[in-house]
């Protein structure tokens, strides 16, 4: 690819544009696999270069939105957060739907994220969230938290451990992305002590037991825990679902405590 790129002035076909630019993306996300990101900044660069005009059009559409997703990422991981954000305003700009905006929302989550940008973070995570059909209130009160609190616990009334271990797999991608979020922002909420981290932690349980188990279900059931530890009356509880968290991670070890 090095080599192609080397010679890429050559180009005079727009099939071979197209040939070398797709070499350079697939270059891009092996060298990020293997840490060497500064390799893959230099392949998402040349491929970025023989775009050219009216790149966000329907022939090129699809590999440029991945080109500019893949350079906010490799950006993030360098902590060059400018030029992550800018590859992140390309998406957001030329972007033909919503969906095709959820990559690039949750690298600028991240970055948000490493930036200590916590608030903006819980904002931005919150209209995502809406997008996904989850909606949740701009300020809670102690009432939302309650009306959640036994919600959650009516869903998981009479539910043994081993019914939530041997749940069937989520199915929907939809509620995986939220729960994926959920986790990412319940965090961020914690740390910012947002009224709505325990909403996040309920909400998370909730879809858990609706809809399966997915990547990251044991971090729903921590955060559950987490939140009943803190009051002495549910503490026993508190513990079971922490413990519970723990059998998750062994039964699925590609399950992670961390998504993004």
């Amino acid at each position: 690819v090095a080599l192609l790129n080397q010679g890429k002035n050559l180009i005079d076909t727009e099939s071979e544009r197209y040939n070398v630019i797709s070499l350079n993306l697939t270059a891009a996300k092996e060298a990020f696999k293997r840490g060497a990101f500064m390799h893959s900044t230099a392949y998402l660069k040349h491929g970025i270069e023989l775009l050219g005009r009216g790149c966000w059009e329907d022939k090129y559409y699809e590999i440029t939105l991945s080109l500019f997703e893949a350079s906010a990422e490799v950006a993030a991981a360098n902590n060059d957060f400018e030029k992550a954000e800018a590859s992140i305003s390309g998406v957001f700009a030329n972007a033909k739907s919503k969906e095709d905006k959820r990559r690039s929302t949750f690298t600028l989550l991240r970055c948000l994220g490493q930036q200590g940008n916590i608030g903006r973070a819980v904002t931005v995570g919150l209209s995502m969230l809406y997008d996904f059909g989850e909606v949740f209130p701009a300020d809670p009160t102690p009432n939302d938290i309650n009306n959640e609190l036994w919600k959650t616990k009516g869903v998981l009334s009479g539910l043994k451990d081993d019914d939530i271990l041997n749940l069937p797999s989520m199915s929907n991608e939809k509620k995986a992305s939220c729960l994926r979020l959920l986790g990412y922002l319940f965090p961020c909420a914690y740390s910012s002590q947002s009224p709505h981290t325990a909403l996040f932690a309920l909400r998370t349980v909730q879809i858990v037991i609706e809809y399966g188990q997915s990547q990251g279900d044991c971090l729903a059931f921590a955060m559950y825990g987490m939140l009943l530890c803190g009051s002495p009356q549910e503490y026993e509880q508190g513990r079971r679902f922490g413990d519970l968290a723990i059998k998750l991670c062994s039964k699925n070890p590609e399950s992670s405590l961390v998504w993004l």
